[in-house]
């Protein structure tokens, strides 16, 4: 069974996460809503219903720091996925939502354009959290296994309880160059493979 290891120190999640990834220019601030009906979904809300701007500020720069090496992805990428109906061309687009809490995936394949997932901060676990969006509806979350992760390999997977044991490893062979493999665990204990993907950047 893959284990997830989704709690821990945020210094132990910063220094993993610590990937070479060449500077981005720096967004513009992002507004913080100060009350409890205009937070966004994530922020810290203060037991009396009121938002706490304190926390929610703190969250915000918080999800903002973990997410700085997954800006080594954002761009415009083109590659080949193998699939077991076979190869598929494929473009992906990696950009920050707007409020700077998560890694948007847009992917255009067999002639379709779709949100293929989202990386984001989780603030209860204090990880990162996948969340793959399937083409037929629904999502697969998956949470970042640190103990397999390192500087250039990103190991998500799936929680032990889940009945579909699943998971993505995303590997950066260079600052323009990466692979995407997804497996799945069978009832009997082997392992499947779903898709193994190479991309090369286009800008």
């Amino acid at each position: 069974m893959y284990r997830v290891n989704a709690v821990g120190p945020l210094a132990g999640m910063l220094a993993l996460v610590l990937a070479a990834a060449s500077p981005l220019p720096a967004r513009p601030d992002v507004e913080v809503a100060a009350d409890a009906q205009a937070a966004p979904s994530g922020e810290s809300v203060s037991t009396t219903g009121e938002a706490n701007p304190s926390n929610a500020v703190t969250d915000l720069a918080t999800a903002e720091e973990v997410l700085k090496p997954l800006r080594a992805f954002v761009g415009n990428w083109s590659g080949t996925r193998n699939e077991t109906s076979g190869k598929v061309q494929v473009t992906r687009e990696y950009g920050t939502t707007g409020d700077n809490r998560a890694l948007k995936i847009m992917e255009k394949a067999k002639g379709r354009l779709r949100v293929w997932g989202l990386i984001k901060y989780d603030p209860t676990s204090h990880a990162l959290v996948l969340e793959q969006l399937r083409p037929e509806g629904g999502s697969l979350r998956l949470g970042l296994d640190r103990s397999a992760s390192s500087e250039t390999r990103l190991v998500f997977t799936t929680a032990d309880h889940d009945p579909e044991q699943t998971r993505v490893v995303l590997d950066r062979a260079s600052w323009d160059e990466f692979s995407e493999h997804i497996e799945r665990e069978t009832q009997g204990g082997g392992v499947t493979l779903v898709s193994d993907a190479r991309f090369k950047r286009k800008s």
